[in-house]
C-alpha cells in the first residue's frame, strides 16, 4: 500500500486507499456522533482508541457548538 488517507469525519473514522488495480477502498467506523457535513480532519489511527474518541468529541463540539452527546441524545429520542 503506497498511501493511506486518515479522516475523521466527526460521525465516523476513515480509512482510504487504493488496492493493487487502483480502485479507492474505504473502511470505516461509526462514531456516537451526528455532525454537519463536510466535515474532515485528518487523525492518527495508531493513537489509542480512547485519544481518538476524545480528540473527536472536542473536534465536534468546537465545530457544531454543543455537546455532541446532547445532539446524538436529542436525535435519537426525535427518531423514537
Amino acid at each position: 500500500m503506497n498511501h493511506l488517507d486518515q479522516l475523521d469525519h466527526g460521525n465516523a473514522w476513515s480509512l482510504y486507499f487504493r488496492d493493487p488495480e487502483e480502485n479507492m477502498l474505504e473502511l470505516y467506523v461509526n462514531s456516537p456522533w451526528i455532525v454537519d457535513h463536510p466535515f474532515a480532519l485528518s487523525f492518527d489511527i495508531m493513537q489509542p482508541d480512547d485519544v481518538i474518541i476524545s480528540s473527536t468529541y472536542e473536534r465536534v463540539k468546537e465545530v457544531q457548538g454543543v455537546d455532541p452527546w446532547s445532539v446524538k441524545s436529542s436525535a435519537h429520542m426525535e427518531n423514537a
